[in-house]
């Protein structure tokens, strides 16, 4: 588009070389040609007159006359034509030359205008011309980029079409100030263009026309905005860097630091943060032009994703732009906010240390969506970089001030001396246990201090381990400023520069002469406590014999109660078996329910004690057997079912979800559940019961198991919960009248967790329900293993045809326990021999081959023990099943039989299906008696329904067994109680054994 209106070229019809025919004559030729036509017509003039005398002179004759006229004229006109000739011709030359030197000159002016409007054209500076109005004459392309206004759109306008008004008024003032003055001048011009607010260096100049007159002005504008912002930055860098030098608060340094930000651009608000290391948070550092209020809320701002920007840029270590906050989703959990104090924009960026760590943020803040510019970035990190210097100054000084304090304060002697030993540095302690100042003793060398009695070798030592850089310790015998004399404990070490040069020695000093004292006095009472410990030992020595002695008689005294009180307890049981077995009438059998209910009460409170004992005593030890959880949750489910299904109370079991295999004693384990879940029943009248297990841990070798009893009962109130787990005590006493219970039960569930790397505790509300729970750290254990049983004698294969009655040996002092077991080893069809002590054991044995003997452990005359020891020798015993009978149960008693050679034990009470258990592990299988409730078929359609639940350890199988029990033992006798026994203690895989042998048979 061309930006000048007059010609850039030759003229039309001209070509080079050629006079252009629309060139004028100048007016001093025409003066020339005039000069020749005047010669001309003198000449002439002249020559008419004096020749027309000289003719007439010299011809007298007419003839000759003529003849001499006509020469002269021909003369004349020869002469004539030559002079005008010569005049004309020179005066055309010179025509000639004088237009062709215009011509070249007017060329050489249009090429140099041509030449003016490339490099106005392609030039990165505005260039511009204007008439003395202010209306553009002349508009370059860079002025047209800049302002975003096209050249024709321009010129004949002036600066109000292009700038603000006040831009505008500013422009205008200056090129009047040009024309006025007639001179070159430079002025700095900020405006306002497509790439924002930058500044300008304009060059303004007058335009004079033909005549000298001005008729307008010409301009050379430069983007200087890079300069002046270069220069501002480093104006702001030098202000806070100085404040930084100075010491100034860190809040003024920031503060300085925010304000010059903000001059550099119109609209930005900065906000710098500080991260707290401690509290990992943000709190507010400097915010010059922020409303107060949006201050105070984002001081202690949490460091955390997604939280506004700032918060977000922090937890990232990265910039943070949100160009608009309404549409950014990292302001969402902060809605209302921005809008409310009308900020649009959030530039964030974190402050970083050296270390890779955040010191803050610095943000800058618009009222109107912005996206940041290339300048911006400049800006930003301008702006962190500075801020980075003034906290970790503020805060290396912090360190400073606290480590000055603590070595000011501190109550050891400190000493810093140069190489040369002259000291530098005292502190406070010094001062106080030298009695020198500060200035007394700075210069001075620490030999001022020598008593005289610090061993030379001790100095010689000291010198030759600083001389290696090595740090030296030992004690110096030094003297005060007042003469007395006190010992130091020094370690002396070098101090290094980053260089590894040392430059300075250090020494920490601590004044041990009490100590020194106190341990002189502490070795001379050391013989006498020598004496003394050897005297306390001795009490401690006999002491602990008396507890030893204490342990044996509590030891014993629960042996021989729990004797005592199961050996009736045995008596009580087995009558009550026996009395149900001969047809009672309908109240004889209620009565003797419940004898049978409060004896198996009176025994559970028995092994609760003795549990508890046991626990305490630290004899009781764990298994180590593989089960898996959800067979533990099944059986204490199949335990409280009938008890809940008499309640209307549904119960449920949540397992794991997966199969879990573990290592431990689930015997224990299913005790401890089976506490919770008997109280779970116990209290609760409507609604339901909730067995769950939680795999809160695992590691390659254990699981960290929670187990949890919900319930929907009564409730237990905040005070009470604090003594449910302690022995002998319950949550209300009232309980125990209204529903019975020791208190035991949770205090044994939480030693069982303890002994299991476990805790226990219960979560409740009143009239809501309660969730105990207990959390063990179990082994693994493999997959898909059969579930976990103890170690058992196969059974002996059952006799061919009818086997005769086997014949057995009962030594037993008590005479009701006699009767009771020799009525129970009757009705199974053994011949039963009784003897009333060890003794009378030993003389049957003796003349009697016993197929098994049932062996009391306490007895008169001699003991179970040495009976057995004494059996074991005659011939023909070495290996006859002999099983103990007795009411010590704990294991060292259990351990004491099996080391006398004891084949097996049974513990009083017993069960009548323990024994016949036993009976069945060591004699043969009698023939299945034929009673009046035998039925092959159903009994047979029963064990085909129940082999499958054996099989995938389905707690099912107790109940269909339970259920059709007298079909069983009716069919198969005592092969059918020794099944109903298996199952009933959950010993599926020896259950499925038996229940294929009845099947073959």
């Amino acid at each position: 588009m061309p930006t000048d209106p007059r010609p850039t070229g030759p003229a039309q019809g001209a070509t080079p070389g050629q006079v252009p025919a629309s060139l004028a004559i100048p007016a001093h030729r025409r003066a020339g040609v005039l000069r020749i036509v005047a010669l001309y017509a003198l000449f002439a003039g002249l020559w008419i007159v004096f020749s027309d005398q000289a003719v007439e002179r010299m011809f007298a004759n007419p003839a000759h006359l003529a003849l001499a006229n006509t020469s002269k004229g021909l003369a004349f006109v020869v002469v004539t034509s030559l002079l005008l000739y010569g005049l004309v011709s020179r005066l055309v030359r010179r025509m000639t030359e004088a237009a062709q030197t215009a011509y070249t000159a007017q060329t050489e002016r249009l090429r140099a205008l041509s030449l003016l409007d490339a490099i106005a054209a392609g030039s990165k500076d505005a260039i511009f011309a204007k008439d003395t109005e202010g209306r553009y004459l002349l508009f370059n392309p860079e002025a047209a980029r800049l302002t975003g206004q096209p050249a024709d759109a321009v010129i004949g306008r002036d600066d109000h079409t292009l700038f603000p008004a006040d831009q505008a008024r500013e422009i205008q003032a200056n090129d009047r100030r040009v024309m006025t003055d007639n001179k070159v001048v430079t002025f700095t011009e900020e405006l306002s263009t497509e790439d924002g607010e930058l500044t300008f260096m304009a060059t303004k100049g007058p335009l004079h026309g033909a005549d000298g007159r001005i008729i307008g002005m010409f301009g050379i504008s430069r983007d200087i905005s890079q300069l002046r912002r270069a220069e501002k930055a480093l104006a702001t860098q030098n202000l806070t860097l100085e404040r930084v030098a100075s010491g100034s608060p860190l809040a003024e340094t920031l503060d300085t630091l925010a304000r010059a930000i903000e001059t550099q651009g119109k609209g930005m608000m900065v906000s710098i943060l500080l991260r707290d290391p401690v509290e990992n948070v943000l709190h507010h550092g400097a915010a010059p032009s922020l409303p107060a209020d949006y201050i105070a809320l984002i001081d202690g701002l949490p460091i955390q994703d997604n939280l506004g920007a700032c918060a977000t840029a922090a937890w990232r270590r990265e910039q943070v732009i949100s160009e608009d906050i309404a549409t950014d989703p990292r302001w969402a959990s902060r809605p209302g906010i921005p809008e409310r104090f009308n900020l649009k924009a959030c530039w964030s960026t974190p402050i970083m240390a050296e270390d890779g760590n955040v010191l803050g943020t610095f943000a800058l803040y618009y009222d109107h969506p912005a996206r940041p510019s290339a300048w911006h970035q400049e800006l930003i990190e301008q702006a962190i970089h500075v801020a980075a210097i003034a906290i970790a100054r503020d805060r290396a000084e912090a360190q400073l001030r606290k480590l000055s304090l603590a070595v000011a304060q501190s109550p050891e002697s400190i000493v810093i001396t140069d190489l040369d030993a002259r000291i530098e540095y005292v502190n406070d302690a010094f001062v106080q246990i030298s009695g020198y100042s500060a200035e007394e003793i700075l210069g001075q060398n620490p030999r001022i201090l020598q008593s005289g009695h610090t061993p030379p070798e001790t100095h010689r030592a000291m010198w030759d381990t600083l001389g290696r850089g090595q740090v030296w310790r030992g004690e110096l015998y030094n003297k005060r400023k007042d003469g007395s004399a006190y010992i130091e404990q020094a370690i002396i070490s070098p101090i290094r520069q980053s260089d590894g040069r040392i430059t300075h020695y250090l020494a920490i000093k601590e004044d041990i002469t009490e100590k020194k004292r106190a341990a002189d006095e502490l070795e001379q009472h050391r013989h006498h406590l020598e004496e003394l410990v050897d005297a306390r030992t001795a009490q401690l020595v006999e002491a602990q014999r008396e507890a030893e002695s204490a342990n044996r008689a509590k030891s014993a005294f629960l042996a021989n109660m729990s004797h005592e009180i199961r050996t009736p307890m045995n008596a009580i049981v087995g009558l009550s078996h026996l009395l149900s077995r001969d047809h009672p009438t309908p109240k004889q059998a209620e009565r003797l329910a419940k004898v049978e209910v409060s004896a198996r009460h009176l025994l559970t409170l028995l092994n609760d004690i003795l549990d508890l004992s046991k626990i305490e005593a630290g004899k009781l030890e764990l298994e180590a057997l593989d089960f898996s959880v959800d067979t533990v949750l099944d059986q204490v489910h199949s335990l409280i079912a009938t008890q809940a299904q008499a309640k209307s109370l549904r119960v449920v079991v949540d397992g794991i979800g997966r199969p879990t295999w573990v290592r431990g004693d689930p015997t224990r384990l299913r005790q401890a559940l089976l506490n919770y879940a008997g109280n779970a029943v116990k209290f609760t009248e409507a609604g339901q019961v909730t067995l769950r297990a939680r795999l809160q841990a695992e590691t390659d070798a254990h699981l960290t198991i929670r187990f949890e009893v919900i319930d929907t009962g009564i409730g237990i109130s905040a005070d009470a919960r604090r003594h449910l787990f302690s022995a002998f005590e319950q949550a209300d006493t009232s309980t125990t009248r209204k529903y019975g219970g020791t208190g035991l039960g949770l205090a044994i569930t939480r030693r069982l967790a303890e002994l299991m790397d476990g805790q226990v505790g219960v979560d409740s509300t009143p009239g809501e329900g309660s969730t105990f729970w207990i959390c063990v750290q179990l082994k693994r254990a493999p997959a898909q293993r059969s579930p976990a049983t103890p170690d058992t004698p196969a059974p002996l294969p059952p006799a061919a045809g009818n086997a005769p009655a086997c014949r057995l040996l009962l030594a037993e002092d008590s005479e009701v326990n006699r009767e009771v077991a020799v009525a129970m080893l009757n009705a199974h069809g053994c011949h039963v021999d009784t003897a009333e002590n060890g003794v009378q054991a030993v003389a049957l044995a003796r003349t009697t081959p016993y197929d098994l003997i049932l062996m009391d452990v306490q007895m008169p005359d001699m003991d179970g023990l040495d009976a057995t020891r004494a059996i074991r020798a005659l011939p023909g015993h070495a290996t006859t099943p002999i099983l103990a009978m007795s009411a010590n149960v704990f294991p060292q008693d259990q351990d004491a039989c099996q080391q006398a050679g004891m084949n097996d034990f049974i513990p009083k009470p017993f069960e009548p299906s323990q024994l016949y258990d036993a009976l069945a592990r060591w004699l043969p299988d009698p023939a299945p008696p034929a009673t009046s409730d035998a039925d092959p078929a159903a009994a047979a359609r029963v064990l085909d329904e129940l082999r499958p639940l054996l099989a995938t350890s389905d707690m099912r199988a107790n109940t269909l067994l339970q259920t059709h029990a007298a079909l069983i033992t009716g069919t198969y006798g005592e092969a059918g109680h020794r099944l109903l026994a298996q199952v009933g203690r959950f010993d599926y895989p020896l259950a499925q054994a038996t229940l294929d042998r009845l099947r073959d048979a």
